[in-house]
């Protein structure tokens, strides 16, 4: 059996030998009265638009005993809003061709909708309508069905795969200090799973969860518009 250190200069040197150059991409941002950030970036090499929408919560912000808040509203924000019905939102994007999809981390939730430029304000409007009104439209079968859905993922990705918990054993042991948990603050898998394995997932505190993770929440709304 080699050891890992016999390797380790060669590593090392290949990395100090690699040259990186730096991208320069042009943008204008403004800041909106509701608190809203947007960055535009412009580029005329296609005529389509991405429109990504990207929150400043994940499961850094859950809390103990109630991990997998992040990930399960990442898919409830697809299962319609207050002026957009159940399965509309896929519906009408992909109708048009769009690449549509949305990730979570530790650090934020992420959307995006890539679409023919022409098509930029439907993009824009499916955004805006499930962040101010997502909620009316929250149901408890429909927090049932997605919860199922990540419990699901969470199977095929981190349970049932070799290895697949070794990130969340790692960030168990590294920030275990009180001191690490102070200054970084808990650091959540995405795919945390104690509010998934609940019985009974009850709508109204999970509504509240909802606010109160979102109460605070910094939002920024890219758009890079190609057009002819």
């Amino acid at each position: 059996m080699y050891h890992m250190s016999k390797f380790l200069p060669f590593i090392l040197v290949m990395v100090n030998s690699m040259s990186f150059t730096q991208t320069n991409v042009s943008f204008d941002q403004y800041r909106l009265d509701n608190g809203l950030t947007v960055i535009v970036h412009e580029d005329h090499s296609a005529p389509v638009a991405a429109v990504v929408a990207m929150y400043h919560v994940g499961s850094k912000n859950e809390k103990v005993k109630r991990t997998g808040f992040a990930h399960l509203f990442e898919h409830v924000m697809f299962k319609g809003s207050e002026h957009v019905a159940d399965g509309e939102h896929f519906k009408l994007l992909q109708e048009i061709g769009a690449n549509i999809n949305g990730f979570t981390t530790e650090d934020g939730t992420t959307y995006f909708e890539v679409v023919p430029s022409n098509y930029v304000e439907l993009a824009l409007y499916l955004e805006s309508d499930r962040m101010g009104f997502l909620l009316p439209a929250v149901t408890q079968e429909k927090l049932d069905n997605q919860r199922d859905v990540v419990k699901n993922e969470r199977r095929q990705r981190v349970d049932n795969v070799p290895y697949g918990t070794a990130d969340e054993r790692f960030f168990e042991n590294i920030l275990r200090s009180q001191q690490c948990l102070t200054r970084c603050g808990r650091r959540f898998q995405s795919f945390g799973s104690e509010i998934l394995d609940r019985e009974i997932l009850r709508l109204n505190p999970t509504r509240k969860g909802f606010r109160a993770s979102c109460a605070s929440t910094a939002l920024a709304q890219r758009i890079e518009a190609n057009s002819p």
